[in-house]
This record gives C-alpha cells, sequence and structure tokens, in this order.
C-alpha cells in the first residue's frame, strides 16, 4: 500500500514527444475533470500508476489524499481488511473500526492496482462503494461511507475473466466507464531517446555523479532493442549504466549487459 500527498507527487511526469501519448495525455486532461471510475490497461512497466497520479494531480482532488493498493498475493481476508478496514474490541466490550485504505483515502484518489486479482467475494463490496458510496464491513455495523475518486489498473484484458466467471460483470462496466490503454514502449519509438535523457539526467542528480551523455552506439541501441520491461526497464538500465559509468559517456556495453536483450547488436 502506498498513501501520497500532493507534494510527494510532482518528483515525476509523463516524458512523451509521440502522437500516440500525446493524444493519451489529451485523454487525461479531459479525464481528470470528472468524477467517474477510471480502468488503466497496459502491460507491466508502461507508467499505468504514473498516469494515475497525474489524473489526480490535474483534478480537484489534488491536495487530497491519494492512496495506492496492490491486489495480488492478498489472501481474500487480508483484502478485506485493507480495504474496509476490521472491528477491533476492547476490554469493556465496545469496539471500534480500525481504518481501511478506503477510508484513509477519504474524499481523494483510491487506486486499485491489479484489480483483476480482486478477490470474487471483495468485488461485490467495491461494486456497492461504487453504486451507492457505502458498505458495512470488517464486523462493524455502521456503513462505511466514502466519495473517493477510483481509479484501477490491469496489466491483462479483464473481458475474459468476466466471461469465465472469475469477475463480476457489472463491476466491470462500472469500473470500465473510462478506459485509458497504455501503449507498450515498442509501439512508442519516438519517446524512447527522450525518456532516456530524462532518466539519465534524473539518475546522475539522484547519484550526486558528473554529467553524462549517451554514445551514438547506444542510442542506436535504445531505439532499436524492444523493451519487453517497457519505460520500467529503460528506466532502471539508464540507472544502472549511471552508477556504473566511469566517464561522461555512457557507451554500449553498459546498457546491454543491463538489458534482457532481443534484438541483434
Amino acid at each position: 500500500m502506498n498513501t501520497l500527498h500532493h507534494h510527494d507527487l510532482i518528483a515525476d511526469v509523463i516524458v512523451a514527444e509521440s502522437k500516440r501519448m500525446r493524444d493519451l495525455l489529451a485523454v487525461v486532461e479531459r479525464v481528470a475533470a470528472l468524477t467517474v471510475p477510471v480502468c488503466l490497461i497496459g502491460e507491466t512497466g508502461t507508467g499505468k500508476s504514473l498516469v494515475a497520479r497525474t489524473i489526480h494531480l490535474k483534478s480537484q482532488r489534488c491536495n487530497l489524499p491519494f492512496v495506492e493498493v496492490d491486489c495480488t498475493a492478498r489472501t481474500e481476508v487480508a483484502a478485506e481488511s485493507s480495504f474496509f478496514g476490521r472491528a477491533r474490541r476492547a476490554s469493556t466490550g465496545s469496539s471500534s473500526l480500525r481504518a481501511g485504505l478506503v477510508a484513509k483515502a477519504g474524499t481523494g484518489t483510491l487506486v486499485i492496482d491489479q484489480v483483476a486479482e480482486l478477490p470474487h467475494p471483495l468485488q461485490a463490496q467495491v461494486l456497492a462503494l461504487i453504486q451507492s458510496g457505502g458498505v458495512t464491513k470488517g464486523g462493524g455495523t455502521k456503513p462505511i461511507k466514502s466519495d473517493v475518486r477510483l481509479i484501477t489498473t490491469t496489466n491483462k484484458p479483464l473481458e475474459p475473466a468476466v466471461v469465465a466467471g472469475r469477475f463480476r460483470e457489472d463491476l466491470y462496466y462500472w469500473i470500465s466507464a473510462v478506459s485509458i490503454h497504455l501503449p507498450p514502449l515498442r509501439q512508442r519509438q519516438e519517446d524512447v531517446l527522450v525518456l532516456a535523457d530524462h532518466f539519465l539526467q534524473r539518475s546522475v542528480l539522484l547519484h550526486g555523479k558528473a554529467r553524462k551523455e549517451l554514445s551514438r552506439r547506444a542510442s542506436d541501441f535504445l531505439v532499436d532493442y524492444s523493451w519487453p520491461g517497457n519505460v520500467r526497464e529503460l528506466e532502471e538500465a539508464i540507472e544502472r549504466a549511471v552508477v556504473r559509468a566511469n566517464g561522461p559517456v555512457i557507451d554500449l556495453p553498459l546498457l546491454t549487459e543491463s538489458c534482457d536483450r532481443r534484438v541483434t547488436v
């Protein structure tokens, strides 16, 4: 779980030159002004979390909490407790509800990462939260009310899970009110060198290194490489190269050693 506020969210920006990404950012601008749920769809490493944060920052809720929760590797009980809290009983016999992520998000933004992994029984509670703004869970007696803005992410289409009965069809339609598909990096090659330069300058500052630049061979490799790990892989490759580089120029070997290479150099 990751809870952030406005001042924490300005450390990174979406860097893009390609028309496909410029069009996507235009959609983000429009969606940010709405309150409907948004579903971000894209391969691992395409920047879904960053897009979610950008939507939050550009919305009227930008100064309110931004809370992320990952559905993977969570049991049904743990997921329910994380989302809605859990009642705890004092020695006097009275009970109180330990706040869950929905309560912590308040009227801000709640991001459910990898929503396809949301346990089926919990899907009904999330649906009730969207439809009526309230749900009674966690052993309590009072309904949990919420006006939270919901954003979901997934790295695989939800339709097959709906057909197989693993994901509620009604919830699918609610969270997909607006769907934004993030393209893999291999489909936006115009952005590769712009992103690489952004990560290079940031890594130099982060690690206190002298100014560095990419060699021509390194730049050509970055453009030709397929980037199976997408933007995240590019970011990590550049940072590792910056840390290991002894001189002002980052040449090809420093990059190829950091990548799961799928091209011939």
